[in-house]
């Protein structure tokens, strides 16, 4: 029995070690926190910080360059509408605006002293900027690229924290009645007609603030935020009428790990973040995966540009990209957009998982399971399949506990991913 119980500790080992090498530092030129992080493409991005910080890349964050943002105080959201074209807004109210890429930037009358937490475009010259400080709330809207910013709310009756449209007209903002009282029910407000008018949806029997919101289309959206319980996010299939509290870990949570941050790539794939921890669904949130990043000291905001491309930013100017970890067995070529290997749930198995692919057209496929030496151990699919989403069973009754890696085999290309089988 303690053999067994070594065993499967040092598998566990292994496979947080492997689950840790997705996420890997990038070197930046700061040791400034960084708040918040935005890339409009895999190659071009940019993160916002204390002091005025403004990084700046071109590859993918292999190379951070720090810019003149010409202004010193604390930048908390930062947003392009399209490479060249962005703003970022920050505490005394500061809106900052670049439009070469953000080489340089130029200081925007905002019209308020309220910290300004997050800043969004639903084009070239539409957008919204939302904040506030202890009770007091702001939502702040510009038609003609910031030239002039139009207070929408001067609220006495909370904060906000974020803001996301889907068009020109409809969108939501989210807060609490007080950023100091992790107990006090939250706020949600919705418009149609492009923040004239907002509908207050906020249940207040849900505690703690609500800080980052994204929403699909007019109805399928998420919120993160703090809940003494546990349920730090929330998931509505009608527009935000009605909610569905949902929980990604046991136990209560602290203040200092409450949900800080999510990026919504589709219905499937979502990534949320803690003070050290991120957690990720492929099925819309029925399971969570859970990636500690151990040299993380505090993470501010995640963003993902595609299931592939993702970035991490916190304390200590510390960036972390994220690899998408599909690794071959026989070759490093991945599939060329001819299928999609999900991640198998749930990962460890025990000892069933379910494994999901898509592929662009019929094809003849082999998903075989290899173990860490690379051999062969069993054959899963080998047949002609119809284009569209496919599943696929994994029994592992028969095998040793261990790693292992499926593997969709198509035209002489690989794409693997890693299967932890315990008993």
């Amino acid at each position: 029995m303690r053999t067994k119980k070594l065993f499967i500790c040092l598998l566990l080992l292994s496979i947080v070690k492997i689950i840790a090498q997705e996420w890997k530092l990038q070197y930046t030129p700061t040791a400034e926190a960084l708040f918040d992080v935005f890339f409009i493409d895999k190659m071009k991005g940019w993160v916002v910080g204390n002091n005025g910080i403004v990084l700046r890349t071109t590859d993918s964050g292999k190379t951070w360059l720090q810019q003149e943002s010409g202004t010193m105080v604390n930048l908390r959201s930062v947003f392009f509408v399209d490479s060249l074209n962005g703003y970022s807004v920050g505490s005394g109210g500061r809106i900052i605006k670049s439009t070469d890429g953000g080489k340089t930037w130029a200081i925007q009358s905002s019209g308020t002293n309220l910290y300004l937490s997050n800043v969004f475009f639903i084009n070239t010259k539409i957008g919204w900027a939302v904040g506030g400080e202890l009770f007091n709330g702001t939502i702040l809207k510009t038609t003609d690229s910031g030239l002039i910013w139009k207070k929408m709310i001067d609220s006495t009756a909370g904060s906000f924290r974020a803001v996301h449209f889907i068009n020109e007209k409809v969108g939501w903002v989210v807060g609490a009645r007080s950023l100091f009282d992790n107990f006090e029910p939250h706020r949600i407000l919705h418009t149609t007609d492009g923040g004239i008018t907002w509908q207050n949806l906020s249940d207040f029997t849900r505690p703690g603030p609500l800080v980052d919101v994204h929403f699909l289309n007019q109805k399928s959206g998420w919120v993160s935020g703090f809940s003494p319980n546990a349920r730090g996010i929330l998931y509505t299939n009608n527009g935000g009428l009605t909610w569905t509290d949902i929980r990604i870990q046991r136990g209560e949570l602290s203040w200092s790990d409450y949900y800080r941050s999510l990026a919504v790539v589709d219905s499937n794939n979502i990534w949320v973040a803690t003070n050290d921890t991120i957690y990720r669904t492929i099925n819309g949130g029925i399971f969570w995966n859970a990636t500690r990043i151990q040299s993380a000291k505090g993470l501010c905001s995640i963003y993902f540009f595609d299931n592939h491309n993702g970035w991490a930013v916190g304390v200590e100017g510390s960036i972390w990209k994220y690899d998408d970890n599909i690794v071959s067995i026989h070759s490093e070529k991945r599939v060329k957009n001819k299928s999609i290997l999900e991640d198998c749930y749930p990962n460890p198995a025990n000892p069933i998982a379910h494994i999901k692919y898509y592929l662009e057209k019929e094809s003849y496929i082999n998903l075989i399971l290899y173990n860490l030496l690379g051999q062969e151990v069993v054959t899963l699919v080998k047949e002609y399949k119809l284009p569209g989403y496919h599943e696929t069973i994994f029994d592992g009754s028969k095998l040793p506990s261990g790693v292992y890696f499926y593997s969709i085999i198509l035209d002489s290309n690989f794409e693997s991913k890693k299967l932890l089988l315990i008993k």
